[in-house]
């Protein structure tokens, strides 16, 4: 019995620890997401040629990547304490995003307000798995290994 209350903890430690950090994530995307909304209404319509998908890919992941180093400046610990739980989130949290920033879209496109591509799956995650990168990074403290 208290094995499983052990193992019931800390699942629910896991548990915790991952929508911390999924928190963190949603509200940088989120405020990032509604900034780009806010530039597209008020930019003025010009007749410039779209981005192709694979450097628009690459540009929110590396956005992603500078709203990580954002994020670590103003919220720079972690809430999992393992290096296991921080593989983990790693593998997880830009799933999780990328389907937050999906559902954003199909709210807005129900609104018939226009979307951007930060509001497709792929592109959340891509941003996400760019600034969880960076969160991660700096949570295992290997900057001075890459800087």
């Amino acid at each position: 019995m208290e094995i499983l209350a052990e193992l019931l903890f800390g699942l629910l430690g896991f548990l915790f620890e991952f929508f911390g950090e999924l928190l963190i994530q949603l509200i940088f995307q989120t405020l990032f997401e509604l900034g780009v909304h806010a530039f597209q209404r008020k930019a003025p319509s010009s007749p410039r040629a779209p981005v192709s998908a694979p450097v628009a890919a690459l540009m929110y992941f590396a956005i992603g990547g500078g709203i990580g180093v954002l994020s670590v400046l103003l919220v720079p610990g972690t809430v999992i304490p393992t290096f296991f739980g921080r593989i983990a989130n790693l593998l997880l949290m830009p799933f999780a995003s990328g389907a937050f920033m999906a559902l954003m879209g199909a709210w807005r496109r129900q609104r018939g307000e226009e979307i951007v591509r930060i509001d497709r799956f792929w592109y959340g995650f891509l941003f996400a798995l760019g600034m969880g990168l960076v969160r991660f990074v700096n949570a295992q403290g290997w900057w001075d290994r890459i800087l």
